[in-house]
Formats: C-alpha cells, sequence, structure tokens
C-alpha cells in the first residue's frame, strides 16, 4: 500500500471543478471583453467629442 500526501479525488468531484473552473474562465474571459469595449466606446467618445468640439 502506498501512503500518498493527497488522496486522488473521485472522477465527479474533480468533474465538477472542472465545469465550475471553466464556467469561471468563461465569466471572467467575458466580463473582461465587455470591460475593453465600454473602455473603447468611452474613448471613442470622449475622443469623437472633442472633434466636435472643435
Amino acid at each position: 500500500m502506498r501512503t500518498d500526501r493527497r488522496p486522488i479525488p473521485p472522477a465527479g468531484v474533480s468533474a465538477v471543478v472542472n465545469g465550475q473552473l471553466e464556467w469561471l474562465v468563461i465569466l471572467a474571459v467575458s466580463v473582461g471583453v465587455m470591460l475593453y469595449g465600454a473602455y473603447t466606446v468611452v474613448n471613442l467618445g470622449s475622443f469623437l467629442a472633442e472633434l466636435v468640439h472643435r
């Protein structure tokens, strides 16, 4: 019998963890894309406002 430091989790637990990690990654990427889009829209808006005011 081997005595490992950490036990190997059953397949169900690892599948659930992997699913949650996938969802977290997807959520983080979508939030980052939305923030980047809002940032570029704000920059374009201020740039266009400067152009119009000149």
